[in-house]
């Protein structure tokens, strides 16, 4: 699929499981720079695990205070009301 969105930087809020974790995985796939956001460090750590594992995935990925960044094209807001666990 190509969505025409290569190369556009998107963050996405809860990104590091359900939903928000296969929207980026989705973003990736279409080459597109993607900030994940999670509530621990452990789960983010995870998730770029399993990134990594899948072709053409690129190996940046480390902890950043979003609260410095700015320029990106979209935010997509994948938080859900789950039971809180993680």
């Amino acid at each position: 699929m190509n969505l025409g969105i290569a190369g556009k930087t998107f963050i996405v809020t809860g990104g590091t499981a359900g939903l928000g974790f296969a929207t980026v995985k989705c973003l990736v796939a279409e080459e597109a720079n993607v900030l994940v956001t999670g509530r621990t460090e452990e789960k983010f750590r995870q998730a770029c695990t399993e990134l990594r594992r899948r072709p053409r995935i690129p190996e940046s990925a480390g902890l950043v205070d979003v609260a410095h960044l700015g320029g990106w094209d979209s935010v997509v807001v994948g938080d859900g009301l789950g039971s809180g666990d993680g």
